[in-house]
């Protein structure tokens, strides 16, 4: 049976001439289609739609609003064009309004097939949408709508509307494209050489952050507190508007805009304006590796060099861009090591500049000496593996791996020789995860294993508690846990079987099984891995803290002391905190750079609030929790928990826009966290972007293994803020009342939905959970605990906090309702 009808907004897109493609380069145009679709999962979800459906050559994605398909739609074409590399590989994308109904990964309705039929219609690499669209889309200046002809929708028994989206408001031609260096500063130059003066740091700023955004667009309230942190947001937003303004007269003999509003969204007008970054980029797609990335400090460093003290949040921001960008490149020299054979000279450039990135990855090495053995210089090679071991045995305590150590000895001459990975006596601060060997029961499937592992491996890294080594096939010496798999692939399908073992002892410490139908598989992929991460990051931490909790403290290490008092954090309860507070100042005292013990000290400052309900907000915790939250993030902006402590704290002293872009970095440092998550989640809450925080909050329950209580109590009020009063009661009773102030959420949601008995019993039951902690002037009461929970958290919007006083009042005790009587509905 389908289910109900629902009015969304279908974006069908499909990709010119895909046969061809495939004829022409089947493992180019597969790569492609891969990053396309990661692309279109990715913005789909930013403008709050859901991709449900991959079609081979193409995908089917739903949006509430059609405002937000279409901008999704000309992000995804601007994205391909800018990123993809020539003859360009263009979509068709339709966007139409009508009713679908939603089975599993399938979507049916006469809707689709219209949006189907008008996608045939667009031009490569254009948009065309229908009349239903038009009929509700916000005008835009930035492009404009010609009507055309629609034989295909007779057919079907149709008669609407279609236009073309055409990009450029139409009034205004440029006469030149402009080229835009933002590696080792930011200069603007014509085609014809000639550089323009840009003067203003600022604008230098702006233009750069917009040219570096991996998305495209970055939202201007973004951008003023980066540039401006100190100031009034409304001042931080016409100080925004007039550098917007002087970065446009900049090139205004050249086109009239290369800084494009839309919306509430600032961008690049890539198609007046080339980054050398991107050309960069998009050369190194097609395998070619251009100079300048040889120059790794240019890239590592040089990332709008000179612009670092435009503020400290800038600043921060944009060290995290430079460790994606290096990232990224990293990822497509890999490529290049696969794309050209041993004797090819470019091989040599992917090497060699991967290896200046990466001094110790033996791939890239293993590559190099390669080369260097095809073109007769087994010298050469052998003096590579001398540097390589070198490298690992002074860094990392190991040596090379068996299978480019046995191509050393060949070499040579001589026989390999067994080697532990490990020396004797080293030791690391932080657990390490060894991923070991990915087996599949044919070799037909061993690429996809190996594809597997290679993104698991990826997606653990992110992770930055604990320590990822790519030991396949090694002698796993001192790891504390080791990661295998198998991959047992049918005609139906694939059936994934994985173990986390401790290698001293033999016992399995985590298993899992995971079955993809042969036709979900490449969709389903990346889901996949972020569970398994998710799963890692729950279980390592219960099983280590149970192998080390009865240790004394004096006998553990920094890592050890850190998770007992996370620990303790989990509690919610003042004594636990004043001892995990206790342990983290310890781990200070010890090691000063151990980043983790600030964020989880800004942590015990940042809830106190709710720890000690009815206390005034106090100053001295604001500025703790700030001065920690700076340090851990100084320490390593790469951590997504520095970033939310640092959120938190900026959100609770009314920074909302500053916590908002903290968020942000959280969230794409650490997407497969459910710890980040589901935290970044309530955040979005409380700053009033409700889709988002549902968004966010349903990929997290989606991911994790299990949630914590005290994360249903977030989910509760993610629920409740966003409207969803039954997902809100179903949340806060699978919290457990971990949080002394989870009843309230309960009380809120019942009242909402008119149950207002069951409402006062929630609340009731508040103030009885309130009463024993209670650290108010007076005793805790209605009113005073109606004010405490409506004051507590830092909602931005003075609706939802009023939504919140009215359904409180509603679950209020009968007996405190004469004495507040004019207040009620306000």
């Amino acid at each position: 049976m389908l289910n109900k009808p629902q009015l969304l907004a279908i974006m069908f897109a499909d990709l010119e001439a895909y046969s061809w493609h495939m004829t022409r380069n089947e493992v180019a145009t597969i790569a492609f289609m891969e990053r396309s679709f990661d692309r279109a999962r990715r913005a789909s979800m930013r403008f709050g739609g859901t991709l449900v459906k991959t079609t081979g050559d193409g995908w089917i994605a739903l949006f509430s609003s059609p405002n937000h398909a279409v901008n999704c739609a000309r992000l995804l074409q601007r994205q391909t064009r800018r990123l993809e590399v020539d003859p360009p590989s263009l979509f068709r994308i339709s966007v139409h309004l009508g009713e679908v109904r939603l089975e599993g990964s399938d979507i049916y309705g006469h809707a689709v097939n219209i949006a189907a039929r008008l996608q045939t219609l667009a031009d490569p690499g254009g948009l065309v949408v229908s009349q239903p669209v038009i009929a509700v889309i916000a005008p835009n200046s930035s492009y404009h709508l010609d009507a055309i002809g629609h034989p295909l929708l007779k057919n079907i028994g149709d008669d609407l509307g279609a236009y073309r989206l055409v990009e450029g408001s139409g009034r205004h031609q440029r006469n030149d494209t402009l080229c835009l260096e933002i590696l080792g500063g930011v200069r603007m130059k014509t085609k014809g050489g000639k550089t323009l003066p840009l003067r203003s740091r600022t604008a230098m700023a702006l233009i750069g952050a917009l040219a570096l955004d991996p998305d495209d667009e970055l939202e201007a309230s973004r951008i003023a507190v980066m540039l401006w942190p100190g100031k009034d947001p409304k001042k931080a937003r016409q100080a925004l508007a007039q550098t917007r303004r002087l970065s446009n007269s900049y090139a205004a003999f050249s086109t009239p805009e290369i800084i494009i509003a839309d919306g509430p969204m600032l961008r690049l007008d890539t198609r007046a304006v080339e980054v050398d970054l991107n050309l960069v980029y998009k050369a190194l797609i097609s395998g070619i590796v251009e100079p300048v990335l040889r120059r790794t400090e240019r890239v590592t460093e040089g990332l709008l060099s000179g612009l670092e003290g435009i503020s400290p949040l800038f600043s921060t921001w944009l060290r995290v861009q430079r460790v994606i960008w290096r990232d990224r490149l990293i990822a497509g020299l890999e490529l290049c090591l696969e794309r050209h054979n041993d004797a090819q000279p470019a091989l040599r450039a992917a090497s060699e500049t991967l290896l200046q990135f990466e001094p110790g990855h033996e791939p890239a090495s293993h590559a190099l000496m390669c080369h260097f053995a095809a073109t007769g210089r087994s010298e050469a090679a052998l003096r590579e593996f001398d540097r390589l071991s070198d490298h690992l045995r002074d860094v990392y305590q190991l040596m090379p791996g068996s299978d480019i150590s046995a191509f050393a000895s060949s070499l040579r001459g001589l026989p390999q020789l067994d080697a532990d990975k490990r020396v004797a006596g080293s030791a690391l601060r932080l657990p390490q995860i060894a991923i070991g060997s990915f087996m599949a029961d044919n070799p037909q499937a061993q690429p996809t294993a190996e594809k597997f592992r290679a993104d698991l491996l990826d997606n653990l890294s992110r992770f930055r508690t604990w320590a990822v080594l790519d030991l396949a096939n090694e002698n796993f010496g001192g790891a504390d846990y080791v990661l295998t798999a198998r991959c047992d692939m049918s005609e139906t399908g694939a059936r994934l079987s994985l173990r986390l073992v401790e290698p001293k002892s033999h016992r399995i410490a985590w298993s899992a099984i995971y079955s993809i139908s042969a036709a979900e598989w490449r969709r389903v992929q990346g889901q996949i891995v972020g569970k398994i991460a998710a799963a890692l990051e729950v279980y390592i931490s219960a099983d280590r803290l149970a192998h080390r909790i009865s240790a004394a403290p004096t006998d553990t290490a920094d890592y050890d002391d850190w998770l007992r008092g996370e620990s303790l954090l989990l509690r919610w309860m003042p004594e636990a905190d004043r001892e995990a507070k206790n342990l983290f100042t310890r781990i200070i005292s010890r090691t000063p750079e151990f980043a983790p013990a600030y964020a989880s000290l800004a942590s015990i400052h940042n809830v106190r609030h709710i720890l000690f309900p009815g206390s005034p907000p106090a100053l001295e915790d604001a500025k703790a929790a700030r001065i920690s939250a700076v340090l851990a993030v100084e320490l390593d902006p790469m951590d997504a928990r520095n970033h939310l402590a640092l959120a938190w704290s900026a959100a609770l002293t009314s920074g909302f826009d500053e916590a908002a872009v903290h968020l942000d970095l959280a969230l794409s440092l650490n997407p497969y966290s459910p710890t980040t998550t589901i935290s970044a989640a309530m955040g979005y809450a409380f700053l009033g972007d409700h889709l988002r925080a549902g968004q966010v909050l349903d990929a997290a329950i989606a991911l994790a293994p299990m949630l914590r209580p005290h994360q249903w109590c977030y989910a509760a009020a993610v629920r409740f803020l966003g409207g969803e009063d039954a997902a809100a009661v179903e949340a806060s009773r699978r919290s457990g009342d971990q949080i002394v102030d989870n009843q309230g959420w309960l009380a809120a949601a019942l009242a909402r939905q008119g149950k207002i008995a069951e409402a006062q019993d929630a609340f009731n039951r508040l103030m009885a959970e309130i009463a024993p902690v209670w650290a108010g002037a007076g005793p805790p009461d209605a009113e005073s605990v109606h004010t405490w929970f409506t004051t507590a958290y830092p909602i931005r919007s003075e609706e939802d906090r009023a939504a919140l006083s009215r359904a409180l009042r509603r679950a209020m005790p009968a007996a405190a309702l004469p004495a507040i009587t004019d207040t009620v509905g306000r």
